[in-house]
């Protein structure tokens, strides 16, 4: 099977500039993460940091279908204590 898939050598990787309220997602997610002592940020921090920005889109958009903060980091604790 590994002989019929061609190996690609050129680099996929390509440089995609982040806005600045994808910073501040990225950077409140990791303050989540860190919070809970968790070891990788996953999807949970992620939608906690976007809905913790205050200027981006998503924000808005998560906001305006009613998520906050609040009830969002309950409700991981108590997945967390459900998956135990």
């Amino acid at each position: 099977m590994e002989s019929r898939i061609a190996k690609n050598t050129a680099s996929t990787r390509i440089e995609i500039p982040l806005s600045f309220p994808c910073k501040v997602i990225l950077a409140y997610s990791a303050e989540e993460a860190e919070r809970l002592h968790h070891r990788k940020i996953n999807i949970d921090h992620f939608l906690i940091g976007a809905v913790r920005e205050e200027d981006g889109t998503a924000g808005q958009i998560l906001r305006s279908a009613g998520l906050n903060v609040i009830n969002m980091r309950e409700q991981m604790l108590l997945d967390e204590t459900a998956t135990e």
